[in-house]
């Protein structure tokens, strides 16, 4: 649309100008700002002083970012100077991947039989009980984490004084180390402590559905 008028009789000459840039308008402001889409650095050095009031406090109390790479890195550090909690992509995104991957797991875990009676419904109007609980325990795994990094991250915070953007990058790095520390060196190969770090990650419930041993014959190492 253009030039349509607001409540408040404002004139709005372009829709499509109004709504990318909708989070920068000094109207907007809120205790959490949760951006969910949108361009890649849309707020970036040369306009996040917009979310930032004249007498220097921010706009936001907190920003959760949904949307991967809506922030730069220094319009981050720019809102924690100016007092926002920042919860970057990748820390508020991780309950998006671990429900991917299980979703994934029990694909690979399940046979095609297996995997029609217990993750597609019957009802249309309501979940299989396999199916409800599976879900259940994957949420309740996602906020295990969620609370376990946060809890990391604000300690941090609170002991090394760094912005807690910069905190997130940190814990990234370390889990790729972590990662590829694990992939050379022989831990995979102690069959008995791999089983037992596989069998407390894996939900409960398609252990007990199908069983561990069909987990570890079928999904690929």
């Amino acid at each position: 649309d253009q030039n349509f008028s607001l409540p408040d009789g404002t004139i709005v000459p372009s829709g499509l100008t109004f709504r990318n840039l909708f989070h920068l308008n000094p109207r907007f402001s809120a205790d959490v700002f949760v951006p969910c889409g949108g361009r890649p650095e849309s707020v970036h050095i040369n306009n996040v002083g917009q979310l930032i009031r004249p007498d220097g406090r921010s706009r936001f109390k907190i920003i959760v970012e949904g949307a991967n790479l809506f922030f730069t890195q220094d319009a981050r550090q720019k809102l924690e100077e100016a007092g926002t909690l920042v919860v970057k992509d990748a820390t508020a995104n991780k309950g998006g991947v671990t429900s991917s991957s299980l979703e994934v797991l029990a694909g690979l875990a399940m046979s095609d039989q297996e995997f029609s009676d217990l993750m597609m419904s019957k009802n249309q109007l309501s979940a299989d009980s396999f199916y409800s609980q599976y879900v259940a325990d994957i949420q309740a795994r996602i906020i295990q984490n969620a609370n376990l990094e946060f809890q990391c991250l604000r300690r941090e915070h609170l002991r090394t004084k760094k912005p807690m953007a910069v905190l997130t990058n940190m814990i990234s790095e370390r889990i790729n180390d972590l990662q590829t520390h694990i992939l050379e060196s022989k831990l995979f190969d102690q069959t008995a402590l791999r089983n037992s770090v596989i069998c407390e990650y894996l939900p409960q419930s398609i252990v007990q559905a199908i069983g561990f041993d069909n987990i570890m014959n079928r999904v690929p190492e």
